[in-house]
């Protein structure tokens, strides 16, 4: 059964990020996720939040060894966001083609649902 260090390890692994990057998105530097990996410095509990956090990663397990490494959960709040923010900028961006695509000597005046255009 692998430790809280190895654990950390493993995910930062499975990120893909480099010490400094990994360290960047918890609030760690690279010399201290090192030494955290190596267990060689111990680790707080909002650093251990962070992780869970970021990565999506069960916390239970992340302490403990216990249970699914990832929160299923987490990653479908992650999934729903990143949609919703995909469909906002899109929204943001037709509404701009939009505007400028109304001459500018039209003047539009919108009351209570009901629209006109008047030159």
């Amino acid at each position: 059964m692998s430790n809280l260090y190895e654990r950390i390890k493993e995910v930062r692994n499975d990120s893909g990020f480099n010490q400094e990057k990994f360290g960047n998105r918890i609030g760690l530097s690279k010399s201290s996720v090192s030494w955290v990996e190596k267990g060689k410095q111990g680790i707080s509990n909002n650093v251990i939040r962070n992780i869970a956090t970021e990565f999506c990663i069960n916390e239970l397990w992340l302490k403990e060894g216990i249970g699914e490494k990832y929160d299923d959960k987490k990653i479908l709040t992650n999934e729903i966001d990143f949609t919703k923010n995909l469909i906002r900028d899109d929204l943001l961006e037709l509404n701009k083609k939009l505007a400028s695509a109304v001459p500018e000597d039209y003047i539009t005046i919108s009351i209570s649902g009901n629209t006109s255009h008047f030159k």
